[in-house]
């Protein structure tokens, strides 16, 4: 009788944080490029997908959080019902889901961090319900998609990430402090 022999290979998919090193990578091109006029809808693009896939990363990250503490549910299902609510935001999750899985209230939204999520969604929202208007890509904007703003995106996923994390007691992932790392790591992986 001879024996068979099967390689399992698996891929590694964790989304939040793909899109938060994807986020990275843009932002890490629209910095290459000069200020010059003909570079700015490339630059504006690149900023564009930082912050977008930033946010992505963001509620994507409070999904997971809440499919890994489905044990605490109590009921077969309902935190999958949650996290495919489109009724639910990332704020109302926050709000009320995370205060339920930790089983304490989490502290009111005054800190700096939360000025920073409302700033970066209201760019966001911006883009998904755009009116037009080409201000939306000039460098000073203050609420528009530029290089600045996609920083302040990304820290604020950041910064979002780890106090979800201080609240819960557990530990930051490591995509968070050190994104380029992460993914050599899963590209490395045979």
């Amino acid at each position: 009788m001879s024996k068979k022999h099967y390689i399992l290979r698996a891929k590694v998919v964790n989304i939040p944080a793909e899109m938060f090193i994807d986020a990275f990578h843009f932002l890490a091109e629209a910095k290459k490029l000069e200020e010059l006029p003909e570079n700015d809808l490339l630059r504006g693009r690149c900023c564009r997908a930082s912050i977008v896939l930033a946010f992505f990363s963001l509620e994507a990250y409070m999904n997971a959080f809440i499919q890994g503490h489905r044990s605490k549910f109590g009921v077969e299902g309902l935190s999958d019902r949650i996290v495919r609510s489109k009724k639910l935001s990332f704020e109302d999750k926050f709000d009320l889901i995370v205060p339920f899985i930790l089983g304490k209230l989490t502290p009111e939204r005054k800190a700096r961090i939360w000025k920073d999520f409302e700033h970066v969604r209201s760019i966001r929202n911006g883009l998904a319900h755009y009116k037009g208007g080409p201000a939306i890509y000039e460098p000073d904007n203050p609420k528009g998609v530029n290089i600045m703003n996609a920083e302040l995106a990304l820290e604020m996923v950041r910064q979002m990430i780890r106090h979800l994390n201080t609240l819960a007691g557990s530990t930051c992932p490591p995509w968070i402090n050190q994104p380029e790392s992460y993914l050599k790591h899963i590209l490395m992986q045979k």
